[in-house]
């Protein structure tokens, strides 16, 4: 009745009169229920009125309430003292984590050896709130299911560093893979809101691999290593070189786009390498194949179709017969390496449209 009529006091009288009741192994009953039980209802109850009380306070303070929270089946008296957080509470702290936003009160900062740090540096036993609570193992579970919790409201960004600070390197690895994967072009330059956001994930990958994956062994490796998962690596380093890609070739950069490409080496140079590339696409991470490879492929056979039409124009002025023989050779390359694309992606059978498309192209590459 306090909590319902009795505004923000009534609340915090009755939070506290039902917690002093369960902890003294007094029963709570919901009266209002249609069957009133205390084994059931006692804890919805008492949930009830501490969730909703930490609701309205500051994070470190919602933390001490909400870890109180009981178990559905728990039942208060001297035999069954509160002292281990219920699954039902760590469930509500995690939501305390992804709405309060609050990670490095509640967490403390990742160090660049791997371990997480009081957020002004220093190194602590405890260098968030959740410590005080939690084990080091606890807090990385509470963390990474705070990060999937993040990730299912659409805040990737979260989700990315709740995953940083659970010190799950593989999980965060594919979460980047995945979000560079499918921001590799943004076809409208006015969507702003797209571009900022491919900014910020391609920012977060420099970050990560200027950080992580360079300079030879360390923490991340290591944990990569022993989860069998160094391939997420390859993937990565893949998805960065065509983000740079794609940028030379939306601005028209078609020689630099070609010779990025070529020297990534996702498409055969040879007749002889085509069956190693097709292995190689099928063995390709699944936030690479589908939309992100057709558009690498199209975007590929533009950039030889491109060459060709200009080389071609260059033709029949006032080259020297070396220069124009020079031309012809290189034309004769880019219409042999785009054959060689045709073949490829009929081999890896890709999307129809994509096969159609550059299959055109080819045909006017003469």
């Amino acid at each position: 009745y306090l909590a319902k009529v009795g505004g923000p006091a009534g609340l915090l009288q009755a939070t506290h009169i039902g917690l002093t009741l369960y902890l003294g192994g007094i029963e709570l009953v919901d009266l209002r229920a249609p069957h009133p039980s205390a084994s059931s209802s006692g804890s919805i109850l008492l949930t009830s009125l501490l969730s909703s009380y930490a609701s309205a306070l500051s994070s470190s303070a919602a933390l001490e309430y909400l870890i109180l929270i009981p178990d559905s089946a728990s039942h208060a008296g001297p035999t069954a003292p509160m002292s281990t957080v219920s699954r039902t509470a760590k469930a509500y702290v995690q939501s305390l984590i992804v709405e309060s936003g609050a990670f490095e009160d509640l967490a403390g900062v990742m160090g660049l050896d791997g371990n997480r740090m009081c957020p002004d540096g220093s190194n602590s036993n405890a260098p968030g709130l959740l410590d005080t609570h939690f084990s080091p193992s606890e807090i990385s579970d509470l963390l990474c299911a705070a990060s999937s919790e993040a990730l299912r409201r659409g805040r990737g960004q979260d989700a990315a560093e709740l995953l940083s600070l659970a010190g799950r390197y593989t999980a965060l690895l594919s979460l980047l893979n995945s979000e560079l994967a499918s921001l590799l072009v943004v076809e409208d330059p006015a969507d702003q809101e797209l571009a900022d956001k491919r900014a910020f994930w391609r920012t977060a990958g420099d970050n990560f691999h200027s950080i992580h994956l360079r300079g030879g062994p360390n923490h991340v490796l290591a944990a990569l290593e022993a989860e069998n998962r160094l391939d997420l690596t390859s993937t990565f380093a893949l998805i960065m070189n065509l983000m740079v890609f794609f940028d030379r070739c939306q601005i028209r950069d078609w020689e630099g786009a070609w010779s990025l490409i070529d020297e990534i080496g996702l498409f055969p140079s040879e007749e002889e390498t085509m069956s190693r590339n097709v292995a190689n696409y099928q063995a390709l991470d699944t936030a690479l194949k589908g939309k992100p490879f057709r558009r690498a492929v199209l975007y590929t056979m533009e950039s030889l179709y491109q060459q060709h039409s200009a080389l071609k124009g260059r033709l029949g002025g006032s080259q020297s017969s070396q220069e124009a023989g020079t031309i012809n050779q290189r034309l004769g390359d880019l219409r042999r390496r785009a054959r060689l694309l045709v073949t490829f992606a009929g081999l890896c059978r890709l999307d129809g449209d994509v096969s159609a498309k550059i299959a055109r192209m080819e045909a006017y590459m003469v």
